[in-house]
């Protein structure tokens, strides 16, 4: 196959679909080796095509069009699991996640979960791999969509619920969130804590 129908082929199915498709299976499909593919997509996106890299493969990126929020936290590692939880259950979708890196500055990364299955899959690999909120003591940002406001609304109740904890701290100007060129409305929520039901709530620090 000639490498321009190749990678208009991967356009168009890419296109096709809001599921991530990943490397390997691209490449099975079009007769190529999985770099193959890296460097077909690697030129796409030079030449100006919205294509977006997660760790299940790559999607099309589209125009936003329902509300978000970002909002940043601190947490441990160990706390992963428990908040994206509660923001899938209610209706929310982990767009990505951003730290302030005090080196390289702001580094984003796409992780596209907008379902129960999703989040199994990221966690299935968490265990092989480094957090990228460890690069900064726990700080970072996630940019949560929803259908409504409401239902954002929900998304930081649930993360701010009522806890049986106190001693709140302030957040260290050094990993406060960049403004976006487009930004979201940025709600800031102190560290994690148990709530009384057994789900970690943010709102404030475990001693």
């Amino acid at each position: 196959m000639d490498a321009g129908i190749r990678r208009q082929e991967i356009l168009d199915r890419l296109a096709a679909t809001r599921r991530p498709l990943a490397a390997t299976r691209l490449g099975a499909q079009l007769g190529v080796s999985r770099q193959v593919i890296v460097g077909d997509v690697a030129l796409l996106r030079a030449e100006g095509h919205p294509i977006r890299a997660t760790n299940r493969g790559y999607v099309l990126a589209r125009p936003a069009t329902r509300p978000h929020r970002s909002i940043f936290v601190q947490h441990t590692r160990e706390d992963i699991a428990i908040e994206l939880s509660a923001i899938i259950k209610v209706g929310g979708s982990v767009l990505d996640v951003s730290v302030e890196h005090r080196l390289y500055g702001q580094i984003t990364v796409d992780l596209l979960i907008r379902s129960p299955e999703d989040l199994a899959h990221f966690l299935a690999r968490l265990p092989r791999s480094t957090a990228l909120s460890e690069l900064t003591n726990g700080w970072h940002t996630h940019t949560i969509e929803a259908d409504d406001e409401a239902a954002l609304d929900a998304v930081e109740a649930r993360m701010g619920s009522s806890a049986s904890c106190s001693d709140a701290r302030p957040f260290p100007a050094a990993h406060s969130p960049t403004p976006q060129a487009t930004p979201a409305s940025v709600t800031r929520i102190p560290p994690m804590c148990h709530d009384t039901d057994g789900i970690r709530g943010i709102g404030c620090q475990v001693s």
